[in-house]
């Protein structure tokens, strides 16, 4: 295997807070689960050499494999995945109607989940759900069906229908409204959700007409996370209190002139509007144009921010992972979509700014109003919530899990946080309040509208003020739509 191939496969991150052993673990087990019967793996010296680790780190970390059978090591073949046979399988034995004979109950009964958590680390967590729900419930199948873009675009209530959904993850971008689309929550589940093992215990969960139909299952942590060796190189010093301090656009400017060839200070400036939060009263319009001249001067210094207004998300996701841009704001899972990042790095949860709120949201999941097994999906919600499952939350797909005690571990283990900390940071954005007011659709307008009035800021082409006017009245053109989805 290539040098090239070993550092995909197997790398790991030095600077990150758990052990070299269990990420290399953790990179063996998904090299095995995506290649066949027979592959081989890297040599152990070879392995260590390349990762910079030790031999006794490899050897332990391929240990647990070796005890369970899943690799085996022959002399002058050295390791090399083993994939049980048909006869060891009983997943792979044939189809028992097709044999003539009865071997086993076939499930009675599927249910069809529309998801749009397509991520790699997202559909890792989820193939590891259905796997150990399915070993649980030998009766019931549970069939993920992805959401794709152009989806988005069509009738929700008629895909609903057209695909036999019985429970799909919500989002406000669906056109219609909660209500025609989903059906109450059980009683039981609303109960379990206001108790104190869970972080929706709180009287704004109670009072949110919403999460009568929503079941929240784990929270998109928003974090500013910076590149360590970029930053040593650009010679920062002292950045977490600094960042604690709300100096994030004087860290930017100060590191933009320093950077190599090729590298940013920070992504796309829609993220420092969605890092600076939504005004939770007042005009929308003061709080943008206040916004805007903030980061004025910073969008025009270059490298500071990447403001071309065709940078989609996916670029800024490869730009980060390949050590090209120095900060990076956004939610946990865009941060490690494609695992740990290629270089250290260090992360701090995001605070709004005094009398704002960030868009912090949590993932829910409904049950389907036209779904004929409301009694099975709702028991496969209830393992969604189950404290198995809130630990993988954490482990694979590195977001904050929506029961309490799971929550505090998640936190302490990525920011050092201890429980106070925790419950504060909590507080300062409200999570469970009804907030989908005109301001907050304000907030993702401008962040997700604002793309060509960043670019023509930064080229001199705009003021901030005049910048402002434009997306006022792009916003009030859009207003009617967004009202009614409000409603």
């Amino acid at each position: 295997m290539k040098t090239a191939d070993i550092h995909k496969y197997f790398n790991i991150n030095p600077g990150s807070g758990r052990t070299l052993t269990a990420q290399l673990e953790k990179r063996i087990a998904r090299f095995i689960e995506t290649h066949e019967d027979g592959t081989q793996l890297p040599p152990e010296e070879t392995l260590a050499k390349v990762l910079n680790i030790s031999r006794v780190t490899v050897r332990n970390a391929l240990k647990p494999f070796l005890e369970k059978n899943q690799i085996i090591r022959e002399v002058r073949k050295g390791t090399r995945i083993r994939k049980p046979a048909a006869a060891e399988n009983p997943a792979a034995l044939p189809d028992p109607l097709a044999l003539g004979i009865v071997w086993r109950e076939l499930p009675k009964k599927t249910i069809r989940f529309l998801s749009f958590e397509t991520l790699p680390l997202q559909q890792e967590f989820w193939n590891r759900v259905i796997l150990e729900y399915s070993r649980k419930n030998p009766d019931i199948q549970v069939k993920i069906v992805p959401m794709t873009t152009d989806m988005l675009s069509e009738n929700i209530t008629s895909l609903l229908q057209e695909k036999q959904i019985d429970l799909f993850l919500y989002s406000h971008n669906y056109s219609e409204p909660l209500p025609e689309l989903a059906l109450p929550l059980p009683e039981s589940l609303r109960e379990q959700m206001t108790g104190p093992e869970y972080l929706s215990g709180s009287e704004s969960f109670r009072t949110n007409p919403d999460y009568r139909y929503k079941l929240p299952l784990n929270i998109s942590t928003a974090v500013v996370v910076w590149n360590k060796a970029l930053a040593e190189q650009t010679g920062l010093e002292d950045i977490r209190r600094r960042l604690e301090n709300g100096q994030l656009t004087e860290l930017i400017e100060e590191a933009a002139s320093r950077l190599p060839e090729g590298c940013f200070a920070s992504g796309h400036p829609g993220d420092l509007l969605a890092y600076a939060g939504c005004p939770v009263s007042g005009s929308e319009t003061d709080q943008l144009k206040k916004q805007l001249f903030q980061i004025e001067s910073l969008l025009k210094t270059p490298r500071a921010c990447i403001t071309p207004a065709s940078h989609t998300l996916q670029e800024l996701i490869r730009k980060f992972q390949k050590g090209r841009i120095l900060f990076f704001l956004n939610n946990m899972t865009a941060v490690f979509a494609d695992g740990e990042p290629a270089m250290p790095v260090e992360m701090l949860p995001v605070y709004p700014e005094p009398g704002c709120r960030n868009l912090i949201m949590s993932l829910d999941i409904t049950l389907s109003r036209f779904t004929r097994k409301k009694e099975e999906a709702a028991d496969f919600m209830r393992f969604l919530i189950s404290e198995p499952v809130q630990k993988w939350t954490a482990s694979i797909k590195r977001t904050a899990p929506i029961r309490r005690e799971n929550y505090y571990d998640f936190m302490k283990r990525e920011f050092q946080y201890r429980q106070r900390q925790a419950d504060e940071w909590l507080q300062h954005h409200k999570l469970y309040e009804s907030g989908y007011s005109r301001e907050e659709n304000y907030h993702r307008f401008a962040i997700f509208h604002c793309r060509e009035e960043m670019e023509n800021i930064a080229a001199g082409r705009c003021s901030a003020e005049k910048a402002a006017s434009l997306l006022g009245m792009k916003f009030d053109e859009q207003l009617k739509t967004l009202t009614e989805a409000i409603s």
